[in-house]
């Protein structure tokens, strides 16, 4: 995977970042999974605090 060199040089984030398929196919699957992360966690907290009571 290629990875912009913004983080690198700022100077030159323009030419580094280029969106191509495989980077929103890249940026789409890692917000999908911290989502769903997230959800889980959310969910586990809660039976958590449900069994408790």
């Amino acid at each position: 995977m290629n990875y912009p060199s913004s983080c690198v040089n700022p100077t030159d984030a323009n030419q580094a970042w280029r969106p191509s398929g495989d980077t929103w196919i890249n940026i789409v699957i890692g917000t999908s999974a911290i989502i769903i992360a997230s959800a889980q966690l959310f969910l586990a907290a809660r039976n958590f605090y449900a069994d408790r009571n």
